[in-house]
């Protein structure tokens, strides 16, 4: 009798995950194929990036005296804090948990921001602390858009929305920078400003 070969292993497929919503197409990626693993890792980068945002505000908030830099800041909180919702119902809806900053995160960022402004709390020298914070979150972003590349749509979406986010805030505060006392209204909804509880709201998150 003749022996029956073989059939070669198929290598294992990678695991499709289906957005519920699918943004305009990345002309860059023909599709979108990848693990549930390296989708997780993506969304959770977004998560942290906005909370490393909405932390930093929290923490200096109580030392702006400047009004207008004040509304900015609050302005700022509300558009991060919606990123983080965005992700938030993203997990939800592909059935992954996300991961907050560590605590080590949050009391290194506290120490730096107390320290940064213990001698000097002037409108420009937040101004400045606050647009080196941005100016990491937005590198923070490109760095992610590169290594999950064609990974998700959704997920590429919510990444474009906040480095429009951290542009805008840079925007903004470099006004105060060079020494001028009005924000440029370029965001819509920008006249009505939220107060910022003094609890941080990113520990009441998972």
């Amino acid at each position: 009798m003749e022996k029956t070969k073989k059939q070669p292993k198929k290598k294992a497929e990678q695991k499709r995950v289906v957005n519920a919503i699918e943004p305009k197409k990345n002309n860059d990626c023909k599709e979108y194929v990848t693990s549930v693993g390296k989708i997780t890792d993506y969304a959770i980068a977004l998560y942290q990036n906005a909370g490393v945002g909405m932390q930093s505000i929290h923490d200096i908030l109580p030392a702006v005296k400047c009004q207008h830099l004040k509304s900015e800041l609050e302005n700022e909180y509300v558009e991060f804090r919606k990123i983080k919702e965005r992700v938030k119902e993203f997990a939800h809806d592909n059935h992954f948990q996300l991961k907050s900053n560590s605590f080590m995160e949050k009391a290194k960022m506290w120490m730096s921001i107390k320290c940064g402004t213990l001698f000097n709390k002037t409108t420009r020298h937040i101004a400045e602390l606050m647009i080196v914070g941005t100016v990491m979150g937005l590198n923070q972003v490109y760095k992610d858009q590169h290594d999950y590349k064609c990974t998700s749509r959704q997920l590429d979406s919510i990444s474009a929305d906040l480095e429009l986010i951290f542009e805008r805030n840079y925007s903004n505060l470099k006004l105060l920078l060079k020494g001028g006392h009005e924000i440029e209204e370029n965001k819509k909804g920008n006249g009505q400003t939220k107060t910022i509880e003094k609890e941080n709201n990113d520990n009441k998150e998972n």
